[in-house]
């Protein structure tokens, strides 16, 4: 009896430890072979990721990434293992602590990877880039010149035992791709093919897109607007009205569109979101000259809106750039050479002259935005 009650106890004790080991049980062991597929825990938090790295490379100058999708699968495989297997490394490592692969000898099993940024803790993408962007190394690989394309891992499971519960990995690649800002399974663009590359899409209706966007409609106007969103059939569907000289963001996607409409109905403005970010202002400020005309500045004006003024030269010589303060006085700034291009740091407000190597003035350049990209040619 005392043997049965004994062989019973030692049978319940092995299966909790066997449903227990098994929740936590690491899916991969030793060095990766480029093979393993470790599905999409969250997709629209991988998208977030891209969507608001292309937002700070916008800030200054920089070339949008793509996704990646090889390196979407190196960057799940880590943050899974990193969960599975408690442990905070860019190196990959089994339970217990043993190395088993470095950083760079796992990537390439993917594909071409440059750089990598991990992080953990964070339970959004917000937070998560926030981490990033405060510290330098991460915050130059997501500035990186030769990054061209990003694949994004996030990883969380409910009953692992870990330190930190939500693991994100960065994985960034030289190697141009086709993908836009999707985690889709297939990292090529939606929507149909011809044997030459991708259909065009006609700007008459919206398409379907995964890719989150945001519009935001200025009325410079007299008079009050409203927006409307046209359906995948081409029908309009009223969304809002915006009255003069307010401001409106309007959530939406990539490849959809937007038509903006007068008082009187007369269509004023039709908007297809090419791009994750469109400011779009709609008639002129009256201010100062009431003919509508444009006011040419001969200096710059007080801001503490930080903007970025890139210029690429494409004149035979020489081009030098002078800041203009707010006394009206040039001060030099910036050479560029033939063929070269140039960011430099600024605000809004502030006036910027272009002059040739004869100092003649090509290009006077009033920052309206805060990104103006100018080719001199």
């Amino acid at each position: 009896m005392k043997q049965q009650l004994l062989k019973t106890w030692t049978t319940s004790v092995f299966l909790a430890f066997l449903i227990t080991n098994l929740t936590q049980a690491q899916p991969f062991r030793g060095c990766a072979s480029g093979s393993e597929r470790v599905p999409a825990v969250n997709a629209a938090f991988e998208k977030e990721i891209l969507r608001l790295v292309n937002i700070e490379r916008k800030k200054r100058g920089l070339r949008s990434l793509t996704w990646n999708e090889k390196m979407a699968r190196a960057a799940r495989y880590h943050a899974a293992d990193m969960a599975h297997d408690d442990y905070f490394n860019h190196a990959s490592f089994d339970k217990g602590g043993k190395q088993v692969c470095a950083t760079f000898a796992r990537i390439r099993k993917f594909g071409s990877g440059s750089a990598e940024n991990i992080a953990a803790g964070g339970s959004t993408p917000a937070g998560t880039m926030r981490q990033w962007m405060n510290s330098p190394g991460h915050k130059k690989n997501i500035l990186s010149v030769g990054a061209k394309s990003l694949g994004v891992g996030y990883y969380s499971k409910t009953g692992l035992r870990n330190k930190w519960r939500h693991y994100w990995v960065q994985n960034f690649s030289r190697e141009t791709t086709n993908g836009r800002s999707g985690g889709s399974s297939s990292g090529g663009n939606s929507g149909s093919k011809t044997g030459k590359g991708r259909s065009k899409l006609s700007p008459t209706r919206s398409y379907r897109s995964n890719a989150i966007a945001t519009l935001e409609i200025r009325n410079r106007t007299k008079g009050m607007l409203k927006g409307y969103w046209v359906d995948y059939k081409g029908r309009e569907q009223f969304y809002f009205n915006l009255a003069p000289g307010k401001s409106h963001k309007q959530p939406t996607a990539t490849k959809n569109l937007w038509i903006i409409k007068n008082a009187q109905g007369r269509v004023v403005r039709k908007i297809f979101m090419k791009k994750w970010f469109q400011l779009i202002s709609i008639g002129r400020n009256q201010r100062g000259n009431g003919g509508g005309k444009m006011i040419r500045r001969n200096r710059s004006f007080s801001s503490t809106t930080k903007a970025t003024l890139k210029i690429a030269n494409r004149t035979p010589g020489k081009l030098m750039g002078y800041w203009v303060d707010q006394k009206g006085r040039e001060r030099y700034y910036f050479t560029i050479n033939q063929g070269e291009t140039y960011t430099q740091n600024t605000f809004t407000k502030h006036l910027w002259r272009i002059k040739n190597a004869r100092g003649k003035v090509v290009r006077r350049i009033f920052m309206k935005k805060q990104f103006v990209n100018r080719v001199i040619k």
